[in-house]
């Protein structure tokens, strides 16, 4: 396109006028033809008034008319009602009668107005004409004359008044399809949808930029997605796409520093904290060197996990494809080297559901054997910090940790349960901000950074982190998505 329709503020200004000029122009034509089309009925009944004078007061036949006294032999076949045996006549004769009274005009009278129409076409609805006491049979004569210029046919009409010789009009020029006005009725939609479809196609057209980039923007922490984004389209959204590239690469800036000073605060004080250790060892106190050893490690520790939780921030691991289950089997091994009460639980049958087809209301569910490797593509270390820190968290709130892995064609999903007893998911939710801790945590020695650190990891891998809870405990599951 045109670089000025790259604009939504240019662009639409352009389209907006186009589409009103296009409607004006549609307007125009549909009105310029309903006219034509109102003016053609007109002057069809005024020719059929003019008609009924000539014939009842011997005036002039309309210009673009012709009357003729039908032969003896015609008349008889006329009278008889067998008009499709006169001869000269629309093929096939359709025929389309209309008598009245002409006491219904005079009174004195008793005779029969009779009009009769024959068309090769069709017959005409003369019970759509609007009939009643009040009417004349001049302006009848004017009706069933536009009547008959209401329809595309080259018909022939007979008529008799008051019971006197019936005559042969021939109004061509009057009612057939050569005299119909051209209808641009249609054209003047087609314009008018025009101006609307260029609208809304620039409207659609924007709104489709827009929410692709805001998909992009949703994935952009997942593995694989582009760490810019590529400025393409429409000019306003090229200003928010350089704006975001430009906010991406301060804050990746400030994450590798923060990693950096944290990395280099960590390295020195590892040697005053040893020598705090080794000086602690000379207080003779039990009680006090048992507690400078705690606050030492305290210290350590925080430095540690924050520089964790940036690390994970960061995602400077390179994916590759892993087998999930035997990174889960191998976690849960290292837990038991040191006898924690950590078990894997094996699926009796791993199912796995399919997608949804066009011709299934149904999704498949395929049951896998126990020894199935779930294969994936993921950060390992990344992952085994995640999963290692719910083990952990469960081990320490509720006694022990049962692990087992879910699988669908989307997601593979990691379920860690604990025996705990009652426990609030919508508390744990909140304690995966930064340094939030349950309120049985107190106790319990940590820092309130190991569901952060999870969150963040399942969230690089195109997951999240759920509580649910259960009869014996809370089960968190941490989602890793396949499609990475």
């Amino acid at each position: 396109m045109i670089s000025i329709f790259n604009s939504v503020r240019v662009g639409g200004f352009i389209f907006l006028i186009v589409a009103l000029c296009l409607g004006a122009i549609g307007t125009a034509l549909w009105l310029r033809s309903s006219h034509m089309w109102e003016l053609h009925l007109v002057q069809a009944n005024h020719a059929g008034q003019t008609l009924f004078d000539s014939l009842t007061s011997g005036a002039s036949i309309p210009v673009k008319m012709n009357s003729s006294l039908l032969s003896q032999s015609s008349q008889d076949l006329a009278n008889q009602g067998k008009f499709e045996q006169i001869q000269n006549i629309p093929r096939p004769a359709l025929t389309t009668n209309l008598t009245f009274n002409a006491d219904i005009v005079n009174r004195v009278s008793t005779g029969l107005n009779r009009f009769v129409i024959i068309s090769p076409d069709l017959k005409y609805p003369v019970s759509a004409l609007e009939i009643d006491e009040t009417i004349s049979a001049r302006e009848l004569s004017g009706k069933i004359t536009a009547l008959i210029a209401s329809y595309c046919s080259d018909a022939t009409m007979f008529i008799s008044l008051d019971n006197s010789a019936w005559h042969q009009v021939q109004g061509r020029e009057i009612w057939g399809c050569e005299a119909s006005p051209v209808d641009r009725r249609l054209l003047a939609v087609f314009i008018i949808l025009s101006g609307l479809f260029l609208l809304s196609g620039l409207i659609l057209n924007a709104s489709a930029q827009f929410s692709a980039f805001a998909d992009r923007l949703r994935t952009s922490r997942q593995i694989g997605a582009s760490e810019t984004f590529r400025e393409t389209g429409l000019s306003e959204l090229n200003s928010i796409v350089e704006a975001m590239n430009h906010y991406r690469e301060l804050e990746k800036k400030h994450l590798e520093e923060r990693a950096l000073v944290l990395s280099g605060v960590t390295h020195d004080l590892g040697t005053p904290a040893l020598r705090l250790k080794f000086r602690a060892e000379l207080i003779e106190d039990p009680e006090l060197r048992a507690k400078l050893h705690k606050d030492i490690d305290q210290m350590t520790g925080i430095l540690e996990s924050v520089l964790t939780f940036t690390r994970a921030e960061l995602s400077v691991e390179e994916p590759r494809q892993i087998s999930l289950t035997s990174l889960v089997q191998s976690i849960v091994s290292d837990f038991k080297d040191f006898e924690q009460p950590v078990e894997y639980i094996p699926s009796q049958k791993l199912k796995v559901e399919g997608g949804s087809s066009l011709f299934m209301t149904r999704r498949s569910k395929t049951e896998l054997s126990d020894t199935t490797q779930i294969v994936l593509k993921a950060r390992p270390v990344a992952l085994r910090r995640a999963v290692s820190n719910l083990v952990e968290n469960a081990v320490k709130y509720g006694r022990r940790a049962n692990v087992y892995l879910k699988a669908d064609a989307s997601y593979a999903r990691i379920v860690v349960e604990d025996e705990g007893g009652a426990s609030f998911p919508e508390e744990l939710e909140a304690a995966m901000a930064p340094f939030k801790r349950g309120k049985n945590a107190t106790p319990i020695k940590g820092f309130g950074l190991g569901l952060t650190i999870a969150s963040s990891i399942a969230l690089s891998h195109g997951g999240t982190i759920e509580f649910n809870q259960t009869s014996k405990g809370l089960a968190v599951q941490l989602s890793v998505s396949r499609s990475l």
